[in-house]
């Protein structure tokens, strides 16, 4: 027997999907004028900048921007490959909005990109996304959420609500570019994220679609044939549905994992056991507002994390989030990778955000974790970091030059008395 939702819960649905379709912000952030004054004046972006920045963009300079056009009703990518002083032009992809692109870990070499839209559609390129492929739909229902082990090895999550009303929902796994699935686990999956050293641990962490079954996280240890909870100091129910999950680039040593629910931003140090909360809910509202978090890809050593909220303002920390202090501009962070990378030196990261006007949007770029930003598409790039001179010689002093000489003179005297 077939059951259909509330209607309640029909405009839920409806006002989430169409959010995520046209890009649009919270009423209080359509409400806040952006104050653009004290920043350089960019070249307004031609649609809202969804962007992402490539795995290998130290090496490639590529960024992608997935959007949806209202007027032709399809999802579209956009993608630069000079750091976002020139952009292609859309390539029409779905019928329905583009809600996650995920690439290969090896994508440098393999050029291989995934993404899925809100009709559950997935499509993937293996030439770094000058084509696509589509893949054979399943019969699932709800949003999607990808991740990769390889340009063939696919993770679907996919989660709905309730598994009376969405039973096609669940964790599946194909091991052949979706060709053929395996459904790993039963229910509601609103995020899946593999351990950065996935080859070696196997580990799977899934933000479970709550509605009132608990939320919270799984943890696999075993490429996902088994589960265990992870969710000890998360919040339970509704408030439970965890948005996104992101391991430390440095998980292997540093077992640091982070987390996003409708009731904040948490961080686990001891491989996802236990959770805390780090950045509150602001005062006075009933629940928190974050819509996006950052973690550097130099996290090991820098241990940063930029958020923003549509209460929360943008936020920066530099301590792996005990403590955080408001950036000093109204540009939202929305990316961030590796960069600048100089030979035999340390790795930069750059940061990319956005802010808007009445009519447009624009995107910028900064080189010292948001404290600057420059346009995107200007030539602005980071200053080098001067190598240090090596020591000069030391120079005796006088006084230490003449003690030199008389010494010598004693030997060479000694020198000769012994030789006869």
């Amino acid at each position: 027997m077939s059951h259909s939702p509330s209607r309640s819960v029909v405009i839920v649905v409806i006002a989430i999907a169409l959010q995520v379709a046209l890009g649009t912000r919270s009423p209080a952030l359509q409400a806040q004028s952006a104050e653009i004054s004290d920043l350089p004046k960019c070249q307004p972006f031609s649609t809202f900048p969804d962007l992402i920045a490539s795995p290998a963009y130290s090496r490639d300079n590529t960024l992608f921007v997935k959007g949806f056009d209202p007027d032709l009703h399809d999802g579209f990518i956009i993608y630069s490959t000079d750091g976002g002083f020139s952009w292609t032009n859309p390539m029409l992809i779905s019928h329905w909005a583009i809600v996650d692109v995920v690439f290969s870990p090896n994508y440098f070499n393999d050029q291989t990109i995934y993404l899925a839209d809100t009709g559950n559609v997935l499509a993937h390129s293996t030439n770094s996304g000058r084509s696509w492929t589509s893949i054979p739909r399943l019969s699932t229902e709800g949003m999607s959420s990808l991740a990769l082990t390889g340009a063939n090895t696919v993770f679907l999550g996919v989660g709905g609500g309730p598994p009376y009303w969405y039973p096609q929902q669940g964790l599946f796994y194909s091991g052949d570019a979706g060709s053929r699935w395996e459904r790993l686990y039963e229910g509601g999956v609103h995020d899946v994220a593999l351990s950065p050293d996935y080859g070696d641990d196997h580990t799977i962490l899934i933000g479970i679609a709550g509605y009132h079954w608990n939320g919270g996280i799984l943890k696999s240890t075993d490429n996902g044939r088994t589960w265990q909870p992870s969710r000890e100091g998360l919040p339970w129910g509704a408030d439970g549905v965890t948005r996104d999950i992101a391991f430390s680039p440095g998980y292997a040593e540093d077992h640091t994992v982070f987390c996003l629910s409708w009731q904040g931003l948490y961080k686990s140090t001891d491989d996802g056991t236990t959770w805390q909360r780090l950045a509150p809910v602001p005062d006075g509202a009933p629940w928190g507002s974050i819509e996006q978090f950052l973690v550097s890809p130099r996290y090991p050593r820098d241990q940063t994390v930029w958020l923003r909220g549509d209460r929360e303002g943008q936020l920066l920390s530099t301590d792996g989030g005990t403590t955080w202090r408001q950036m000093s501009h109204t540009v939202q962070p929305i990316a961030v990778a590796e960069a600048y990378c100089p030979q035999g030196g340390d790795c930069g990261v750059e940061l990319f955000g956005y802010t808007w006007d009445s009519e447009h949007d624009y995107v910028y770029k900064s080189f010292d974790g948001g404290m600057t930003w420059h346009c995107l598409e200007s030539a602005v790039t980071p200053m080098p970091t001067p190598t240090p001179p090596p020591p000069a010689p030391e120079i005796p002093e006088a006084s230490t030059l003449s003690l030199l000489a008389g010494g010598l003179a004693g030997l060479a005297g000694y020198l000769r008395r012994y030789r006869r």
